[in-house]
């Protein structure tokens, strides 16, 4: 194993390699402490508007061999393509 030590060419990369495990380990650990220290100043469970829900309708739903009129049928189409178009951009 010593005989491996003395090519430069081994020794670099395993130079190369414990410096970028190094780094990494670096870069992690400051990224998760960013990540706490987020958290603790921004906790999830804290907010303050928890009692307000907001519900949303759902369309009523059309069945197979369910009968409907056409005038009915195109009311209910138009309904789907406004309903649509208010919650695009």
């Amino acid at each position: 194993m010593t005989w491996l030590l003395e090519h430069s060419i081994f020794r670099r990369g395993l130079t190369a390699t414990v410096w970028m495990l190094m780094l990494q380990t670096i870069l992690f650990t400051g990224c998760y402490v960013l990540a706490w220290r987020h958290l603790r100043a921004h906790d999830p469970r804290r907010v303050e508007n928890l009692r307000s829900v907001s519900y949303y309708a759902r369309p009523k739903l059309l069945f197979v061999g369910q009968e409907m009129k056409r005038d009915e049928l195109a009311a209910y189409l138009e309904s789907l393509s406004r309903a649509a178009s208010l919650r695009t951009p």
